[in-house]
């Protein structure tokens, strides 16, 4: 049997009556071993097809995982502050749409804290830049002790971190924000036969489990609920926490 030039195989074919075959026989015997060759050769491309359909796939998979790999890191690298290694502005604001949907559905308290070190620029001035990314660089790890697994930390920018506390009161989350003023309050540096030690005004904005349920949550609102909280701060000598109320807002229009 003979596919183009190739042979494919040998056919066979016997009797046991001598002079069996006529040339009619002979003939349709042509014509099946010609379809079996092909049959076998076609058979055989198939194969072949099939494995480098199996090969390609594999690659195309394997390329696939691979982008999806740069994808997620690429995002991952995008929402790290390089500096302090925390979460930055970009992750916040995704996690911040994950939070308000899970509020909406189980009405969980909230409190959204924003710290803001005092006079760090007086820090970059005086001692240098170097100086003041290692003071962001010791506030972020101290910071990060105190958090909870479900608690979100980011730094915002420049010297200013936000905090999300989720399943909390204003009670305990001033609690929180109490202890992290005090244990940033607690970290000094050496620099130039100096001591040098910052502090931090906290304030935060808190919505109870029954506003939490309620749609149309901003969280740009209590992000702007918390600054004004902070003018506050700042005018009643800083180094505090501060809990916004609806007054504040008044009198600052």
């Amino acid at each position: 049997m003979v596919a183009e030039t190739e042979l494919v195989g040998v056919l066979n074919i016997s009797h046991p009556e001598a002079d069996y075959f006529n040339d009619w026989h002979i003939r349709l015997l042509h014509i099946y071993k010609n379809m079996l060759g092909q049959l076998i050769t076609n058979c055989r491309l198939f194969q072949q097809m099939e494995k480098k359909i199996a090969s390609r796939t594999a690659k195309l998979q394997q390329a696939l995982q691979d982008v999806k790999y740069l994808k997620e890191r690429y995002e991952s690298m995008s929402m790290i502050d390089d500096l302090t290694g925390l979460f930055n502005r970009r992750y916040f604001y995704a996690q911040a749409a994950v939070i308000i949907s899970s509020l909406e559905r189980y009405g969980q308290g909230l409190c959204v804290l924003i710290l803001d070190l005092d006079f760090f620029k007086k820090i970059n001035d005086t001692y240098g830049h170097m100086t003041g990314d290692q003071v962001l660089i010791d506030v972020a790890a101290t910071l990060k002790e105190e958090m909870r697994d479900s608690d979100i930390l980011v730094r915002f920018g420049g010297e200013e971190f936000v905090v999300v506390f989720t399943n909390t009161d204003c009670q305990n989350g001033f609690i929180f924000a109490e202890r992290i003023r005090k244990s940033i309050n607690a970290l000094s540096w050496n620099l130039d036969d100096e001591q040098v030690k910052i502090t931090v005004s906290i304030d935060m904005t808190c919505l109870d489990a029954a506003e939490s349920s309620k749609p149309g949550i901003n969280i740009d609102h209590l992000i702007h609920c918390a600054d004004v909280a902070l003018y506050r701060s700042k005018a009643e000598g800083r180094n505090r926490s501060t809990i916004f109320t609806q007054e504040m807002l008044q009198s600052k229009r």
